[in-house]
């Protein structure tokens, strides 16, 4: 958990979701110039409910297991998310109430899901008010039935091989804010993080209290 200081009325709590084969440690450093651009926020970092051995060889050669996943792709269809919708759900009433969540690929994905299932009514927790999306995908065997109408904040690389399942999934929102870097599919550098930190202040800026 960190918290930094900074200039909002409000000091609001964000949960992030990391990538496929990975872990909150890894999502901890892959996000860190969000959270040094991002006012005052508390971040907080939550693993998958599932291990997994597949993790990217960047990520495996430099970080130590265990590496988590959300979906179950052992399962049929929507059913895959099931029990990450379950779990993150269950982790957001016993730790109180979170302003925003912020995911990464799959993370991003099940952001989505939660976020259209908490639209229509069928996630009994204190709504969040924002999204933040890098280098999302669109959530694969779940339909949307609706559009989401959470300000959403969408971070594309250019280089990303899966940036169009990243545009599909900024169109299943209608109050988006898209950024891009010139890289895959991971957050931005360091360096751009800065590039894109007014853009950044100026999202949370929006957000209605």
């Amino acid at each position: 958990r960190r918290v930094h200081g900074g200039s909002y009325a409000s000091r609001m709590r964000v949960l992030c979701l990391h990538g496929r084969g990975s872990n909150s440690t890894v999502m901890e450093l892959q996000v860190a110039g969000l959270t040094t651009s991002s006012g005052s926020i508390e971040f907080e970092f939550l693993n998958g409910p599932l291990i997994t051995n597949t993790a990217d060889p960047s990520i495996a050669q430099n970080f130590d297991p265990p590496f988590f996943e959300w979906a179950d792709k052992a399962l049929p269809g929507s059913e895959m998310w099931k029990a990450a919708i379950e779990y993150v759900t269950k982790f957001i009433v016993q730790n109180g109430h979170f302003d925003g969540l912020v995911g990464f690929s799959q993370g991003a994905a099940l952001v989505t899901v939660l976020t259209e299932q908490l639209q229509r009514g069928l996630l009994n927790v204190t709504p969040w008010r924002f999204v933040v999306l890098m280098c999302g995908v669109k959530p694969y065997t779940y339909e949307l039935s609706q559009s989401i109408t959470l300000p959403s904040l969408h971070i594309h690389g250019r280089a990303d091989p899966l940036l169009p399942r990243s545009q599909q999934l900024t169109e299943l929102y209608t109050q988006s804010v898209v950024l891009t870097h010139s890289e895959g599919h991971k957050p931005p550098s360091f360096k751009e993080w800065n590039s894109l930190q007014p853009q950044i202040h100026s999202f949370f800026q929006s957000i209605p209290n």
